[in-house]
């Protein structure tokens, strides 16, 4: 996961969640595919950056990171 975090959301909640979701282009979004880089995290990257969830206990998030060279 190249880039620094843009914005991350800790102590995810749902209003929080629909705010940075807001921040990405309205679907159809074309991704490049879900990756797992370990048992609590998932990175769905897309062409501006990549969405990072963390869900595992105790401090899950959900962040939007740029691209390397910025976003």
């Amino acid at each position: 996961m190249q880039g620094a975090p843009s914005c991350t959301v800790n102590l995810v909640e749902g209003l929080q969640i629909a705010a940075e979701l807001e921040r990405l282009p309205r679907l159809p979004l074309n991704t490049a595919g879900w990756r797992f880089p370990d048992e609590g995290s998932a990175v769905l990257v897309l062409p501006q950056g990549e969405l990072l969830l963390r869900y595992r206990p105790p401090d899950p998030s959900l962040g939007l990171l740029g691209k390397a060279g910025g976003a």
